[in-house]
């Protein structure tokens, strides 16, 4: 049984499971949803704060020493835990945007290579490819 009580054990839950989602959208994903992804990692993270802050001013009032100890090392384990996997996130994150800069270059060697065929027709070639009879 959980030393945890059960709204902080729903937030860390729901912070893991956010944060599996995530790491499996920037995996695989051509256009992940970024701004839709901070709104719920700050919402989430919200909630888990929250939830640590209750419980830290309730663990002095209700509970033992050897409980206390309990609570504090099963939170302890699950923010490691997190942190571990929010480093992946960020590696993850950093090869995103590392592929999102290689892809705006190739399209801005193109976008050159397209303006630098526009230069070489003439004002009056343009008429050429126009159906004037009519």
């Amino acid at each position: 049984m959980s030393t945890m009580r059960e709204p902080l054990e729903k937030s860390f839950a729901d912070y893991e499971e956010m944060q599996a989602r995530h790491l499996l959208s920037y995996a695989g994903e051509l256009k992940p949803d970024i701004g839709r992804d901070t709104f719920e990692r700050d919402r989430v993270f919200e909630n888990l704060k929250n939830e640590l802050t209750n419980m830290m001013h309730g663990i002095n009032k209700k509970n033992t020493d050897e409980n206390r100890g309990d609570i504090s090392r099963s939170c302890r384990e699950r923010i490691e835990s997190i942190l571990d996997q929010e480093k992946i996130l960020m590696e993850r994150l950093v090869q995103y945007r590392e592929g999102l800069i290689r892809h705006l270059g190739k399209m801005g060697h193109g976008k050159r290579a397209l303006k630098g065929y526009k230069n070489h027709v003439g004002a009056n070639d343009s008429s050429r490819f126009m159906d004037k009879a009519g």
